[in-house]
């Protein structure tokens, strides 16, 4: 590719086998390749992500989700509009392994996303669905029979979740 000082860039990338830690908390291992292109007020990153593996074997506990919670939340309210904006066109793979694996579920999914948009305004679209898992609530184990973790643009990263689950 080519970076350009005045009009932009125009680079392609590929990566294969890279370890990231994302999610947070979690251990995956992604491939893809894509574009970066445009000006530099208005730079495009598009291409294709796989998610190779994911692994997410942190312990939850109900005290944990509270202050990330609040970072969620306020780092959402806080985010100042750039005079750069990254246009987003990803389509995220992961055809399985993707892996809960902890004190509330042992859950494996699968998913199929579109990630468009911008960094200020970020837009999914596409399921995520269980394989085949369990949950843990109450003491009490349940066998997961349906779950889709559907996302929608116009709900910005906000899903629809259907599960459906029978008491063991």
């Amino acid at each position: 590719g080519s970076l350009d000082g005045q009009h932009g860039p125009g680079l392609t990338w590929q990566v294969a086998g890279v370890s990231v830690d994302f999610p947070e908390g979690a251990e995956s291992e992604v491939s893809g390749e894509g574009t970066l292109t445009g000006s530099w007020d208005a730079t495009r990153l598009s291409g294709q992500v796989r998610i190779e593996k994911m692994l997410y074997d942190k312990a939850v506990e109900l005290t944990d989700l509270m202050p990330w919670f609040k970072r969620s939340v306020s780092r959402g309210k806080s985010r100042r509009a750039s005079a750069r904006k990254l246009q987003l066109d990803l389509r995220v793979l992961a055809p399985g392994e993707l892996f809960i694996d902890n004190n509330i579920a042992r859950v494996e999914m699968s998913a199929d996303l579109r990630v468009r948009g911008d960094t200020a305004k970020v837009e999914l679209s596409g399921p995520i669905e269980v394989i085949e898992g369990e949950v843990l609530f109450n003491d009490n184990r349940f066998v997961l029979t349906k779950g889709v973790i559907q996302f929608r643009p116009e709900r910005g990263v906000n899903p629809t979740l259907n599960i459906s689950a029978e008491a063991v």
